[in-house]
């Protein structure tokens, strides 16, 4: 099995997954979206990045993601009133601009950012398209239960003579958070303001829903264990 990892949007239309390759062929691990957004805002405004307020935030440090991510925790976790609003309004901007990243991703939309909101009626199909793919991809996991994820995907896509996949690759985090108390910071302001991403709450929701349903058939993934066939190695969550 090959597997081109990335995070580009699969084509538009219910049957198109990436290039040259059907909706069957994709797999995806999806993560909360405030979780996700939060983590995107901390490494340098991932996904919306030349806003007005974004680029005036950013223009403060240097390209470089770490420095980026220090200003704004910083602000946000300083004493300073007006460079704590600053950051606040810049976190409130790109959240709005990134809003519906999942959605628009699993669609086919191909982009997280928007210029404006989808009219009622592109909202609702966007909405159906994206559930329609997630209940056709090959593979459906969830970040938050990584352990879980990887158990149901050695279950379905079990490896030739029935070895286990290797610890080092499915347990290793290859992209560390920057910085988890900022990431907290972020999600503080949105609570603090009633922000809520409807449009990628409800792709997420159906995502874990599907995720329940295979996971069912495995209880021993279920229970927090991975085993592989003719092994009694087991990770406890």
């Amino acid at each position: 099995m090959r597997l081109k990892l990335g995070h580009t949007s699969v084509r538009p239309g219910f049957d198109e997954g990436h290039i040259g390759h059907a909706v069957s062929d994709v797999f995806t691990m999806v993560r909360s979206p405030a979780k996700r957004k939060a983590s995107a805002a901390v490494h340098q405004f991932q996904g919306c990045r030349w806003g007005p307020e974004i680029r005036k935030f950013r223009s403060r440090g240097t390209k470089k993601t770490k420095q980026v991510s220090e200003i704004l925790c910083a602000a946000l976790a300083g004493d300073d009133p007006k460079a704590h609003q600053d950051a606040e309004e810049t976190v409130m901007a790109y959240v709005r601009c990134i809003s519906g990243c999942m959605a628009n991703m699993i669609s086919g939309q191909g982009r997280c950012s928007r210029l404006k909101p989808d009219s009622e009626k592109a909202r609702i199909s966007k909405l159906e398209v994206a559930k329609a793919k997630l209940s056709r991809f090959a593979f459906v996991g969830v970040t938050e239960r990584w352990n879980e994820s990887m158990c149901l995907f050695a279950k379905l896509f079990p490896r030739e003579g029935g070895k286990a996949y290797p610890e080092d690759r499915v347990n290793r985090n290859y992209r560390p958070s920057l910085a988890k108390s900022c990431e907290d910071l972020v999600e503080d302001v949105w609570r603090k303001n009633g922000y809520r991403d409807e449009e990628d709450e409800e792709v997420y929701a159906y995502a874990v829903q599907r995720f329940e349903h295979e996971l069912a058939n495995y209880p021993e993934c279920k229970s927090g264990r991975r085993m592989s066939s003719g092994t009694s190695s087991e990770l406890l969550l």
